[in-house]
């Protein structure tokens, strides 16, 4: 997970974290220089976790989303079988780890693989977008705009295999 500045909706992605019906997991973030209580959030939530590990967070480049999710893919020390990708502002359903290991797992450990769940856009009230209203604004684009934009709100959903 990487943040910046995400108080506003970190909370209740930590909380989707915590009730997935898959137990075994590990959240690494990437912080990138927030200055409020981002931090605080994590902190508070980890200190609430039965294993002490169970959140990591590392400093951000501070140089926006892109080259922070890249730092945190690239770290090292970040070590799985498993990778599952979210922003700060998040929200899965409980079975989201559960459901995506169910496929991945199918698949020989010597094939790349990656797993694409459904995305479910929601207000800043949690209140769930039109979805069709939404895609109809994006055809509105230029066409390469619209795969774009389209490819970006899938890609937050996607969760791969380590080899």
């Amino acid at each position: 997970m990487c943040t910046y500045n995400g108080q506003r909706f970190l909370a209740d992605q930590l909380a989707s974290i915590a009730t997935q019906t898959h137990e075994n997991w590990i959240i690494a973030v990437s912080d990138d220089g927030s200055t409020d209580q981002t931090l605080d959030i994590l902190a508070a939530f980890s200190e609430g976790l039965k294993t002490a590990d169970s959140v990591r967070v590392f400093q951000g480049p501070k140089r926006g989303f892109a080259a922070n999710f890249l730092t945190l893919t690239c770290n090292e020390a970040v070590q799985a079988d498993f990778y599952a990708w979210s922003d700060q502002d998040d929200i899965w359903l409980d079975t989201k780890l559960e459901t995506a290991l169910d496929w991945l797992q199918t698949i020989p450990t010597d094939v790349p693989a990656l797993y694409c769940g459904r995305t479910r856009g929601m207000n800043s009230h949690g209140k769930p977008w039109n979805a069709h209203h939404f895609f109809h604004v994006l055809r509105r684009l230029p066409m390469h705009w619209y795969r774009a934009s389209r490819e970006a709100i899938r890609w937050c959903s996607t969760m791969q295999h380590a080899n």
